[in-house]
């Protein structure tokens, strides 16, 4: 069967198949095949009722990397599950469109800590220097692994702001944090 063919079959499953695993996994065909003729309806899957369809939906937005998809995946950080704003701010991260900064600054400050981990590693891989005010606000974040994605974003955006709220952080109490804010410093050649 030709790749258009099953791309057309994967994208009527997602669209019109009553079972929720039947279009999840629709929707992590369309994610690995990559093909930007599926963005639409991967689109419309992000409002799908299942959870696991809309964090699905989101991965393959990701993946396929389409900047048409930056407002929806937006909008999906405001998702009432957090496996699925994790999904949508991974994506926006991968997508790597500076309109997605303002929503994951507001993502940065959820109850959810992966969703902040998660968050933080997509501002960091965005590279934008307006995320530096919210990222070193992070750097106190009363999880660990929160602090140590928020030390590693800031290490890639280099921007000396940084430097001071990150020489802090040598003194964290957990390891990982204290060698992600070295890195950090060493890229930003302090």
């Amino acid at each position: 069967m030709a790749d258009d063919e099953m791309t057309r079959q994967a994208i009527h499953a997602l669209s019109a198949s009553p079972d929720p695993d039947r279009r999840k996994a629709a929707a992590d065909a369309l994610g690995g095949e990559g093909d930007k003729i599926a963005v639409p309806a991967l689109l419309a899957a992000l409002d799908d009722e299942a959870a696991s369809v809309r964090e699905a939906a989101a991965r393959a937005l990701g993946k396929i990397g389409d900047p048409q998809a930056v407002p929806e995946l937006i909008r999906a950080l405001d998702d009432l599950e957090p496996v699925v704003s994790r999904a949508a701010a991974e994506a926006l991260g991968e997508i790597g469109d500076v309109r997605a900064v303002p929503g994951l600054l507001e993502s940065l400050t959820v109850p959810d800590p992966v969703v902040r981990r998660v968050t933080a590693q997509a501002l960091g891989r965005l590279g934008d220097g307006s995320a530096v005010g919210a990222l070193i606000d992070a750097l106190r974040d009363s999880e660990r692994a929160v602090r140590q994605a928020a030390a590693e974003a800031l290490g890639r955006i280099g921007d000396k702001r940084a430097l001071s709220a990150l020489s802090a952080l040598l003194q964290d109490e957990d390891q990982g944090v204290r060698e992600a804010a070295a890195g950090a410093l060493e890229r930003l050649g302090g």
